[in-house]
């Protein structure tokens, strides 16, 4: 039997269904931090790969790097294979 995936339908709450959640830190704790969600188009409802970054890099240094996330995904037999660049 195939998973059910059931993922959010607001882009910027995509954190609440089935997705990857990653961040990218200067270091563990720090708070200038990126959070990205990447929901993987499983879910018939959303069939495209949907992507949504929330930049809390509050350094002017760090703030100036251009930030640029992106995700692919490729469906597989009961599941999906997740690749993603992140700065």
């Amino acid at each position: 039997m195939a998973p059910e995936f059931r993922e959010a339908d607001k882009d910027n709450e995509l954190y609440n269904g089935d997705c990857v959640e990653m961040y990218l830190s200067p270091r563990v704790g720090s708070m200038d931090r990126v959070h990205a969600v990447v929901a993987p188009g499983m879910d018939p409802k959303h069939p495209d790969l949907r992507l949504w970054v929330n930049d809390l890099r509050q350094k002017k240094g760090l703030k100036r790097v251009e930030l640029t996330v992106e995700a692919a995904r490729t469906k597989l037999d009961g599941g999906y294979l997740l690749e993603a660049r992140l700065p």
